[in-house]
């Protein structure tokens, strides 16, 4: 049924429609395939998605890496795979003390040091 619709859908264009979405998400994942051509490609469930999370993380972090540049406060912050900081994660660690380490990591710490120009 869900193939039906996608071949309606993809006869007959109407804005808004879920091909229209496919088709740019097909674009920035750079899958330049033909309904058939991706089939032949993609045999099943499981190999189209570790597909596209492996590009889904390199987009994110080329993403992520490009906003990384546009802000100061984050160039002592190095990062090669993305994964949350242990901190984030640990029992041990109250939300008070995680705020304050991040805080701390991303110099927004209220301090003269990292507000200079106030």
């Amino acid at each position: 049924m869900l193939y039906k619709v996608y071949l309606a859908q993809k006869n007959n264009l109407v804005k808004g429609d879920w091909v229209l979405q496919l088709n740019k998400d097909k674009k920035e994942f750079d899958l330049d395939l033909e309904d058939e051509a991706f089939k032949e490609k993609f045999k099943t469930k499981n190999s189209i998605k570790k597909f596209l999370s492996k590009k889904s993380k390199i987009k994110a972090q080329i993403f992520l890496h490009n906003k990384k540049i546009q802000h100061s406060k984050l160039d002592n912050i190095k990062f090669t795979e993305l994964k949350c900081v242990d901190y984030l994660l640990d029992p041990r660690i109250s939300k008070k003390e995680i705020q304050l380490l991040f805080k701390l990591r991303t110099r927004m710490y209220s301090v003269k040091n990292n507000f200079q120009n106030l």
